[in-house]
């Protein structure tokens, strides 16, 4: 949906649309609470800067496997993270990267 209105704005310009409507759809790319909003305001994006279908949905769909793959990883426990988190947190946190 965000995609068809992106495109419709890019080929219509003002015409399409408030300048408010806009406005929001480009912040709703921003937006991580809502998944469904995020991946709208994306998709908007994209068919306002005038990319393809297949382009984009390349892009949406990389986006979502690498959002998935995260959280998968970040739902892993194990005796061996269990115990690093424990080390860092007596030593003040996560050590910083040099």
């Amino acid at each position: 949906m965000g995609y068809i209105r992106g495109l419709h704005r890019c080929y219509h310009g003002e015409n399409f649309g408030t300048n408010a409507e806009h406005d929001k759809w480009i912040k709703t790319a921003d937006e991580k609470r809502d998944k469904s909003l995020h991946m709208g305001g994306i998709g908007y994006r994209l068919g306002f800067e005038g990319k393809n279908a297949q382009e984009a949905m390349k892009l949406l769909a990389k986006k979502q496997f690498l959002a998935e793959i995260g959280r998968i990883g970040g739902l892993a426990k194990s005796d061996c993270k269990t115990s690093a988190v424990r080390k860092n947190a007596k030593r003040g946190g996560r050590p910083k990267k040099v």
